[in-house]
């Protein structure tokens, strides 16, 4: 989802190199899940919120076909992911800490468009490179993340992508249950799939 800003922007292909800026509202037919995997299986948490918007900072540097983004964050609400039932919701959520840092936050850096390109054509898809800085409770990484941006009209995109986090690396323990049992692996995936307005 932070990654929103990303690519919502490929079709301004007359942008000049002073600070654009645009609102973005992500459409109800959006998905965003956060997947991860135990010793015996695996659970899938979709994001329930509704409503979600932001603004869209950025520039254009038109020789390298890069967008440099400020201040465009996605912020996912932890007590908004559903994994299907309440036991593993409440897991979900205490080994996030959501009580305290109720939010994952994906502030987008830059996006390039792997080919070379600084507008993009009407139904189809593109990839581009994206780097976000992840923050999950107190810690904060950068990861490259790869996405792919269709174009459906001058105001409207659909963007798909998947990243892969170790909650080691953001200080969490993965969480046991059953008296160590089952053990939750590291490896999350946030994986979205997003249909965006700009205005």
């Amino acid at each position: 989802l932070g990654i929103i800003g990303c690519c919502l922007l490929i079709s301004l292909s007359a942008l000049s190199q002073s600070l654009q800026k645009k609102l973005y509202f992500i459409e109800p037919s959006s998905v965003l899940e956060v997947n991860g995997k135990t010793n015996i299986n695996s659970f899938c948490c979709t994001s329930e919120e509704e409503d979600i918007q932001g603004n869209i900072t950025f520039k254009l540097d038109e020789e390298t076909a890069t967008f440099l983004f400020h201040s465009t964050t996605l912020d996912i609400q932890i007590d908004q992911l559903d994994c299907g039932a309440k036991a593993i919701n409440k897991d979900l959520h205490k080994t996030l800490q959501a009580d305290v840092y109720p939010f994952i936050t994906m502030n987008l850096k830059k996006a390039t468009n792997s080919n070379c390109k600084s507008s993009i054509d009407c139904d189809k898809w593109h990839d581009f490179d994206s780097v976000v800085d992840i923050t999950i409770g107190c810690k904060t990484r950068t990861l490259n993340i790869p996405v792919e941006v269709n174009k459906v009209d001058d105001n409207r995109f659909l963007i798909s992508g998947i990243v892969s986090i170790l909650l080691e690396d953001f200080d969490i323990e993965p969480p046991t249950a059953l008296m160590g049992l089952i053990k939750v692996k590291s490896q999350i995936d946030i994986s979205f799939h997003l249909s965006v307005k700009l205005s």
